[in-house]
């Protein structure tokens, strides 16, 4: 290093900075922090905050419809029951839907209500009818009813084409008394069938309720409720 003379003396120098001074005189200044990092916080607290909001607003609607249908109960169903017709015998009543029709009867045979669904009925060869249907005899006999029913059992389904032997099952209560309760399985045209028949003493005879199901291997629920609303009336 040099000594030079300066308008004020001797100075020491390097090369390139008068005086000895750096650029702008004095040492360089550090670089200013990133301001990127200040944005991404930013918009962190702000999503979190729309998410707040968010989960409120939904609290509140949920509150609301609870407190809305408080006490207010769904509006009935406009499905009607349907039409039912009342039939009226000689010792009971029975209740079946106006879609089935009375058919003709045998009084000779004990026979007083032949019940048929007017829909799906098909006739054989000889004129025979085939479909659902309750028929219902009250007759006179020598045997009791659980007597009687095993003694009428093997007839069940003597219009089907083919049939199993009848087989004897629980009592079953209908009218309010306790019933002899015979089933047959069996086919015609190709299809299932079934028939049920009970039994039970009434008024120094036996009532005696038939019903057939086609198409299916157990007696329809709505030939059950019909089975089921007949009512007793005589002793």
């Amino acid at each position: 290093m040099s000594e030079q003379w300066g308008p004020q003396g001797p100075t020491s120098a390097q090369p390139g900075r008068p005086n000895g001074q750096g650029p702008q005189g004095g040492y360089p200044q550090p670089p200013a922090p990133p301001q990127g990092r200040r944005w991404g916080i930013w918009i962190a607290v702000g999503c979190l905050a729309l998410l707040l909001v968010l989960l409120l607003v939904a609290t509140i609607g949920g509150v609301v419809y609870l407190v809305g249908r408080d006490g207010r109960e769904d509006p009935p169903s406009t499905t009607s029951a349907p039409a039912t017709v009342t039939f009226t015998g000689t010792t009971f009543t029975l209740t079946h839907p106006d879609t089935w029709a009375e058919g003709d009867r045998t009084p000779d045979t004990g026979m007083e209500l032949n019940l048929r669904r007017t829909a799906g009925q098909e006739e054989d060869d000889d004129g025979m009818q085939h479909g659902d249907n309750v028929t219902v005899y009250q007759f006179q006999s020598e045997r009791q009813a659980v007597a009687e029913c095993r003694w009428q059992a093997p007839f069940l389904g003597w219009g089907f084409d083919d049939h199993e032997d009848a087989e004897e099952l629980d009592r079953t209560e209908v009218g309010g008394a306790p019933a002899a309760h015979h089933r047959v399985h069996g086919t015609w045209d190709g299809q299932p069938v079934v028939a049920e028949t009970w039994c039970l003493d009434v008024d120094g005879g036996v009532l005696q309720i038939v019903a057939e199901t086609y198409g299916a291997e157990e007696i329809s629920s709505e030939e059950a409720r019909i089975v089921s609303s007949l009512v007793v009336t005589a002793g």
